[in-house]
């Protein structure tokens, strides 16, 4: 099965013996993957006093095709590779405090975080950003198109496209949940966010369930955008975790 790579970055001015909550961050793509380079999110949650876990589960490239699975990547793979390098993480860094780990990601990481928490019960807060909650809109309205090609029917599809989206599992989501989505998102429309917020607030109507848009942005506004919402959308995934964690 080969092996997962990934850090662990400690918290900023760690004291000896103290235990502090921990985030795992969930990269994009699928495929890209992680390396020995700073990533601003990691440091601003470090520095915050988190612990932060970072890997490449299968579907990150990197590795050889094999490993760079799509397949992987959606059909619950990636997501116990994920589960597994947090549990060695936390059974090798004592300073890690197993109950209050929180979880996040954008684009593919952010469907990652929708589908982790829906899918188990590790964490404990959650933030996803820019992400995919329902496939059906990234087949009619994304700027990557999808196709019905291969099925029997557009019934068929349709379900089979229901079955892996996030949402149609939101009942199962049942931690503090804060989404981040760009209004100008090509890549994920922000219907993505507004069906998910909709969905998890109608079941746990008593659940913390925050939704954030923000204006004139992209699907890579967290690093492309006006400095202004750059900043408050750090801050906000920063309090979230600082609050729930």
């Amino acid at each position: 099965k080969g092996r997962v790579h990934g850090w662990v970055l400690p918290p900023e001015n760690r004291e000896p013996g103290r235990k502090y909550p921990a985030v795992l961050y969930i990269h994009g793509g699928p495929t890209p993957f992680y390396g020995y380079a700073m990533t601003y999110e990691h440091e601003a949650l470090a520095g915050a006093g988190m612990a932060v876990i970072f890997c490449n589960p299968r579907g990150s490239s990197g590795y050889g095709s094999a490993h760079e699975s799509n397949r992987a990547a959606m059909d619950g793979t990636a997501m116990y590779d994920l589960l597994q390098f947090v549990k060695a993480a936390c059974d090798r860094f004592d300073f890690i405090d197993r109950e209050r780990l929180g979880v996040t990601g954008g684009s593919y990481g952010g469907y990652m975080t929708n589908w982790i928490t829906s899918h188990s019960r590790v964490f404990k807060a959650a933030v996803t950003q820019r992400s995919i909650a329902n496939e059906l809109i990234e087949y009619a309205s994304a700027d990557m198109a999808g196709s019905s090609a291969g099925f029997e029917s557009f019934q068929d599809f349709m379900m089979h496209e229901i079955e892996r989206s996030p949402v149609a599992y939101a009942d199962q989501i049942d931690i503090p949940f804060l989404i981040l989505h760009a209004l100008g998102d090509m890549r994920c429309p922000v219907e993505h966010a507004h069906q998910l917020f909709t969905a998890v607030k109608d079941t746990h109507p008593e659940l913390p369930v925050r939704m954030v848009l923000f204006p004139g942005g992209n699907h890579e506004m967290n690093n492309h955008g006006r400095m202004s919402h750059r900043m408050r959308y750090y801050r906000e995934m920063i309090d979230w975790f600082v609050k729930y964690l």
